[in-house]
């Protein structure tokens, strides 16, 4: 969605040897707030739509309610736990069935 992209524009060398080239940039925040089994706020991000819609789900199926936050959100600050879910590192660290 070309009206949804910020447009930057990147050179490859001196501009008279590289034609620039368009990178798009999406706006849009996958972010995921729910209250754990635990009792802790959790507040997941994640890189793409589906991913989340996905991990929704389980929660919803757990018997959870979440919110999605389509921006940042001040409330950050209130959660428990914020874990970017498009870093390698957070994945390899967080089970959401531990939280459920």
């Amino acid at each position: 969605m070309v009206n949804q992209c910020h447009f930057l524009w990147a050179k490859r060398g001196p501009a008279s040897r590289w034609p620039k080239e368009r990178i798009f940039m999406s706006d849009d925040r996958y972010i995921l707030s729910f209250k754990a089994a635990t009792g802790f706020h959790v507040v997941l991000e994640y890189g793409g739509l589906e991913e989340m819609e996905a991990v929704q789900k389980k929660i919803e199926d757990a018997g959870l309610t979440c919110e999605r936050w389509k921006e940042y959100n001040p409330r950050f600050d209130q959660a428990d736990l914020y874990m970017d879910m498009r870093s390698p590192e957070c994945i390899a660290q967080f089970d959401l069935d531990d939280w459920l």
